[in-house]
């Protein structure tokens, strides 16, 4: 079965049998862009188990089986992906996905954020892993893993407040991902050095005090916010590593959109964890 992302359609379920030393698993999985593989993964001692597990809401956590990390933020009453989702993340599910290469650089990379996705890509991860949690037992009551809105997105690139850029309200940029003046292309950040020539691994994108990685550059993220009122196109927030010079193009208040199938070499995104 060969199913293409992006434009794919929905043709029904497929029984796949998954089978790795020590794992024994059959799931009935949900045929969208790709088949859909859960894939074991080690999750470090110290790390926190989903809340549903522990009965307790509101603390920081890594999801079993998969390692996506979560903060939890209490402006949302909810849970923001520590970092963009990244290639390791999406292959478990999406194995034969490919983020391809970009002028001789390679954008595979397992920390690298996952790219050339969709918004119809994304919704259709964020459905396949609320199933999955769910059907383990692991998501708390109404809520589900889902793309930030506007607002939600706004609040925790902002930490709260009204600055202008991710990292504060001053140029050029302390932290994040652009295109800065080592890069090879035409529009660049003057004075300002990130040490990436394209996507980096989501734990060099950049920190912001509530903990949330990757809000400023690395690549632009999905949100479930419509551009307008005709619902034709989905709006993109936070600039990514192809970002131009302009000020104004790495302010938290921009927004880019595209269709809902449209993918690109800078488009990725994160999730949620909210009602």
């Amino acid at each position: 079965l060969t199913l293409h992302f992006g434009l794919g359609t929905h043709t029904g379920d497929v029984p796949l049998e998954v089978s790795w030393p020590h794992v024994k698993t059959r799931q009935q999985a949900t045929a969208w862009h790709n088949c859909i593989v859960t894939v074991p993964f080690e999750v470090d001692d110290d790390d926190t188990a989903a809340p549903a597990a522990t009965g307790d809401h509101e603390k920081n956590f890594t999801m079993p089986g998969i390692g996506m990390a979560f903060v939890w933020i209490d402006a949302l009453a909810g849970w923001v992906g520590k970092y963009e989702v990244t290639n390791s993340e999406y292959r478990q599910f999406y194995p034969n996905h490919t983020c391809k290469v970009f002028k001789g650089h390679d954008l595979t990379g397992d920390r690298l954020p996952v790219v050339n996705v969709s918004h119809d890509d994304a919704s259709a991860y964020a459905e396949s892993l609320t199933a999955r949690e769910a059907a383990a037992g692991r998501l708390p009551e109404g809520y589900t893993y889902r793309l930030p809105t506007g607002e939600e997105w706004s609040t925790f690139a902002r930490c709260g407040n009204n600055r202008r850029y991710p990292w504060g309200d001053t140029w050029p940029p302390a932290y994040g991902n652009y295109d800065d003046d080592t890069d090879f292309l035409a529009c660049q950040v003057a004075e300002y050095v990130d040490g990436h020539a394209v996507t980096c691994p989501v734990e060099e994108s950049g920190e912001n005090e509530w903990g949330v990685f990757g809000v400023g550059g690395n690549a632009w993220e999905w949100t479930d916010e419509w551009h307008s009122a005709k619902q034709a196109y989905r709006v993109l927030r936070g600039a990514s590593w192809v970002s131009s010079y302009l000020p104004r193009y790495l302010e938290c208040a921009e927004r880019d959109y595209g269709r809902p199938s449209y993918h690109g070499v800078d488009i990725g995104f994160r999730l949620v964890l909210g009602r």
